[in-house]
């Protein structure tokens, strides 16, 4: 039995809160927040877009990361298997 995920179902009030990073703690809060919950930051208005620009730069670190952690792995599976080429 295939099972179906269902959209998320709102009460028609309002539609659910996109979660952006606070610029100060960088924890998750609603975009449309004044003052960050967590730690009482006041939030002035075009905050949105440093918190955007601060999830890019945590993904792109992110991609980085792996990228360099797959170097390593490959590296070291390749030093591995020379090792074992010629020491017999």
């Amino acid at each position: 039995m295939l099972l179906r995920r269902h959209p998320l179902k709102t009460d028609g009030l309002q539609a659910p809160a996109q979660l952006l990073l606070c610029p100060s703690c960088r924890k998750k809060i609603a975009s449309s927040a004044t003052i960050c919950p967590k730690c009482g930051a006041t939030l002035g208005p075009g905050w949105q877009w440093q918190a955007r620009k601060i999830a890019d730069d945590l993904a792109a670190s992110d991609r980085r990361l792996k990228r360099v952690a797959g170097y390593l792995v490959l590296g070291l599976g390749a030093y591995a298997w020379f090792r074992s080429i010629f020491d017999g």
